[in-house]
């Protein structure tokens, strides 16, 4: 019986291993007693081992309980030794003496580089009447194909077994049967016919014509003429059962091939009848991606044609060619090809379309099928006017749906009066402005699918100045638990979010060991889990939903076999070989808690980890000789590998990698790595760094921030001054007290956004035409940054250009850190909203009202348009290179530099330098900007009026 990890495998949404046990129960009980059985296991003690085989109970009459209670104790771990398994099966029934019988239980193929076929005709030559029955359990026609050799030459049968029915019953054949006597006369073969076409080309379809005895198990393959056994293990079948013509698709590689009907007869499989099948290469053909296509999302499609400078892939609606294309995409632009399917469920036909001179004819089709899929919402069903609404959502996610609010009796998919785009990143929350008027509205889910606009999901929404504030994002909870033959078992529970999605970056991490299921809050989101246990990991990538039960069972990891010291035990010695400097060693196999003593910080140090010794000393003498006090700095380094993180660097790059600040404890970085499980230390540390100095030491700006928390006006030249409190700014994101979870602030007054950085708080103040705010920093140097500063002594020395005015630091106090903040302000700093942003690759865009539509170069954005008074449209472009350097293109904008029309009326301008000329006019020659469309007058919030005075008079 197979005991390998691959039992955890689910089928119809319960583990085989489960299925399993319950069906040997369910056969053991028919068993008579004085039926002679045995059980040997393989891959159910270790991970990793091809020597994990084991006699659990040998050959005798009366063994069933003692079956079932060791297959009850089987722990399915490592690997599929199948071979020799059967092998040491076959020596305990003395096969060369007696006659013998093994049956073979498998969910996967052999991994120990051993061959099962070569294997039965050793056995069956060597046994006195030696029978082997193989069991597939879960296998695909193509991996049974590879084990049923075994049965085969031994006169035994392969019998596959889908689901708890398919294997009680292949167990009842083989271990309940008994053997009768004499041997049944052979019976005799059947007849069959096959009528094919004899030429096709690669990776099409052809449908043969048959006549036969039409088993349960007979089948129709295609090939290579050379074949000769039966038992082919071709990957190009059909069953009988299927009908007649059954349809097969066309092996990929052009050649001589036979079409052959194999029935599956009491002797084994047989050959009835073959045709020739010559298959030649082929102008084209089209593969669409795996499992279920939901409306209204975007697939990539691979396709093979002659690419033509017309050619192109099409959708269309089957039987109504008449009603033409849904939707296309030109073969020029990529391989694969991205497309939106229509939002809409049917059957559909995806078309390589050949757009010749004076012809266009289709090269290849294949049929589409789109599902409708889940879609829902979820946000606070009552909310107070201008209150930012955080909105949960499942749908297609394609990057041009968008959710809006809209009035309840509103019917029309356009005219929302507030909206934002999904984008494709992740099914994090999306953020919606509510109407200033109190009243009863929607939030509605749009699809902007092939065919059209359309509706998918709405939900009410109440707009009420008595409403509870709901400022923070909303959190659900989500479970996460062992399997059941691992309850008991201590283990330290992490959650890392994968890059790329809109939600906080964030880790979670336990410091203890707990048994049971442990439930937590988070983000809806995907993350990777990791559960370690003193002999196990546990892992598993989940997805943590908006709406619904998030309860997870996390299988253990074979891959992660846990290594070191037993005991786990944290090491501040320089015996380890990573040499003198090491302060802390964790040998796994979980993470280890450590607490330095000489400087306070606490962590939690990754398994297979090490640290040098954490140190407050300065980076010069002259800083340690003025009495200047620092946080605590260290490093952490993966062994045996270049991989490092770096709490309070003295001086980083950024093309070193990530950075985050850490409150107090300054910046923690991570150099650049595409491992996975360097992300998650990485999450990890951060998640559990605390600083506590010891008794006497002194510490930051001792004598400082007092008590309250006074801020950085109480701190300024190391005096205290009578100031606010952190809490007083209404934009914090700081340590257990953020104002939006995200730190993506919107001021509801004037509308202005901004991302806030880790530890800094923010006040915003109405102005004309841009608003005014100060960005303080709660830790550390108390850094300041202002926008537009009113009456600056310094003039324009050390203020940026953004969107929205100047912002303004103090150049002479400047360092890394203050420019890094300086940066993402300038980047993020806006009173409008973000219509598209674009990943490593040129993009398209496209807005309904006010119409604008165009194409971004790689890594660029552009803001939604605003109507200006003479009809016009202005928006924002902007990047930033990798230097850091900001880049502002302007249309319809005040000022500005190398102005060219994009169109007639409609001027496009640089604000920076280091904008290329191909970016420029990438953006230019594909900008479309249309008529803004009708609508009726409406009440404007004090901050659009006031800009709206400020154009009138010039300003």
């Amino acid at each position: 019986m197979d005991g390998s990890g691959s039992m955890w495998g689910q089928i119809d949404g319960r583990a085989k291993l489960e299925i399993a046990r319950e069906t040997v129960a369910n056969v053991l009980g028919k068993i008579p007693a004085d039926r002679e059985l045995g059980l040997v296991a393989y891959g159910h003690r270790k991970k990793g081992s091809c020597d994990d085989i084991e006699l659990m109970v040998p050959a005798e009459k009366g063994t069933s309980d003692r079956i079932l209670e060791s297959v009850n104790t089987m722990r399915f771990l490592g690997k599929t030794p199948l071979s020799e398994a059967v092998r040491q099966a076959a020596i305990s029934l003395r096969y060369t003496e007696e006659e013998a019988t093994v049956v073979l239980v498998t969910d996967g193929l052999e991994t120990c580089q051993a061959d099962p076929c070569a294997l039965g005709k050793e056995l069956e030559a060597a046994g006195l009447n030696f029978t082997a029955h193989v069991v597939g359990f879960g296998l695909s026609n193509e991996e049974g194909a590879q084990v049923a050799c075994l049965a085969e030459n031994t006169g035994g049968r392969y019998i596959q077994a889908s689901n708890a029915k398919d294997l009680t019953d292949a167990l009842t054949q083989t271990v309940s049967a008994q053997k009768t006597e004499p041997e049944p006369a052979p019976v005799a073969t059947p007849k069959a016919t096959i009528s094919a076409p004899s030429t096709a080309a690669i990776a099409t379809n052809v449908d043969v014509d048959w006549t036969g005895p039409n088993g349960l198990e007979d089948y129709l393959e295609i090939v290579p003429a050379t074949t000769r056994d039966a038992a082919s293990g071709s990957r190009n079948y059909a069953y009988a059962k299927d009908g007649s013509p059954v349809r097969i698709v066309v092996p990929a590689s052009e050649g001589d091939y036979l079409v052959r009907y194999i029935w599956n007869g009491p002797d084994g499989r047989k050959v009835l009848a073959t045709a020739p099948l010559s298959v030649t290469d082929s102008e084209f053909a089209l593969v669409l991606p795996e499992g279920e296509i939901q409306m209204g999302s975007t697939i990539s499609v691979r396709w093979k044609g002659p690419d033509g400078p017309g050619d192109y892939l099409a959708i269309r609606k089957v039987g109504n060619a008449e009603a033409g294309d849904i939707n296309y995409a030109y073969t020029r632009d990529a391989n694969p090809a991205e497309m939106v399917v229509p939002n809409v469920s049917g059957d559909y036909e995806l078309l390589y379309i050949v757009e010749g001179t004076g012809e266009r004819r289709s090269g290849v089709s294949v049929p589409l099928r789109i599902v409708e899929g889940e879609v829902s919402l979820k946000a606070a069903p009552a909310v107070r006017p201008g209150a930012t609404v955080p909105v949960l959502w499942v749908g297609p996610g394609s990057s041009l749906d968008y959710i809006d609010i809209v009035p309840s009796n509103h019917t029309e998919p356009s005219g929302e009066l507030t909206y934002a785009y999904i984008g494709g990143a992740g099914p994090g929350p999306r953020e919606l402005g509510a109407p200033m008027e109190q009243g009863n509205y929607l939030i509605r889910y749009l699809s902007e699918g092939a065919g059209g606009r359309r509706v998918l999901a709405s939900i009410p929404l109440t707009v009420d100045p008595n409403a509870p504030d709901i400022s923070a994002i909303p959190m659900v909870e989500a479970t996460f638990q062992v399997p059941a033959d691992f309850a008991g078992t201590a283990i330290q529970w992490s959650a890392a979010p994968l890059p790329g999605q809109s939600i906080a970056p964030e880790g979670w991490a336990m410091n203890d060991f707990v048994t049971g299921p442990v439930t937590e809050q988070f983000e809806p989101g995907i993350y990777a889990v990791r559960g370690d246990a003193a002999d196990v990991v546990f892992t598993g990538e989940v997805t943590i939903a908006p709406v619904g039960e998030n309860r997870f069972v996390i299988l253990p990891d074979e891959t992660q076999s846990p290594a070191g010291a037993v005991d786990g035990a944290p090491q501040d010695t320089g015996s380890d070989g990573n040499g003198e400097d090491t302060g802390y060693l964790c040998d796994g196999p979980a993470p280890c808690p450590i607490t330095d003593g000489k400087t306070g910080l606490a962590f939690m140090l990754p398994a297979g980890w090490w640290t040098d010794y954490p140190t407050t000393e300065g980076y010069t003498s002259g800083a340690e000789a003025a009495g200047d006090v620092f946080a605590p700095r260290v490093n952490f380094f993966r062994t045996g590998t270049d991989d490092a993180l770096v709490l309070g660097p003295r001086q980083w790059v950024a093309m070193n990698g990530p950075c985050e600040d850490v409150g107090a404890l300054g910046q923690f970085c991570m150099f650049q790595s595409a491992d996975p499980q360097v992300l998650a230390a990485y999450q990890l540390v951060k998640a559990t760094l605390k600083w506590e100095p010891p008794q006497g030491q002194a510490t930051l700006r001792d004598g400082c921030a007092d008590d309250d928390g006074h801020g950085p006006d109480a701190c300024e030249n190391w005096m205290e001054a009578g100031a606010k409190v952190f809490s007083d700014y209404p934009h914090r994101c700081l340590p257990g007290d953020r104002s939006v979870q995200n730190c993506d602030m919107r001021d509801g007054e004037t509308n202005l956004f901004f991302h806030l950085p880790e530890n800094w708080v923010a006040e915003v103040e109405p102005s004309s035409p841009f608003p005014l705010a100060e960005f303080a920093q709660q830790a550390g140097s108390a850094h300041s940054i202002w926008l537009n500063p009113k009456d600056r002594p310094l003039g324009d020395r050390g203020c940026f250009l953004t969107r929205v005015g100047q912002v303004c630091l103090d150049p002479d106090s400047a360092d890394e850190t203050l420019d890094g903040v300086r940066q993402t302000l300038q980047f993020t700093l806006t009173t409008g909203e973000v219509l598209r942003r674009c990943g490593d690759e040129d993009c398209d865009f496209a807005h309904p009202n006010p119409a604008l539509s165009g194409r971004l170069p790689a890594l660029w954005s552009v803001e939604v348009g605003r109507p200006l008074p003479d009809g016009r449209i202005s928006t924002w472009f902007w990047d930033r290179d990798p230097a850091g350097n900001f880049k502002l293109v302007g249309l319809n904008q005040p000022g500005g530099g190398n102005c060219l029309e994009a169109g007639a009326g409609q001027m496009l301008c640089e604000f920076t330098p280091y904008i290329s000329t191909d970016e420029f006019n990438l953006i230019r020659k594909n900008l479309k900007v249309s008529a803004l469309a009708a609508s009726g007058p409406r009440k404007l919030a004090p901050a659009e009026f006031e800009r709206a005075l400020s154009i009138v008079r010039g300003n």
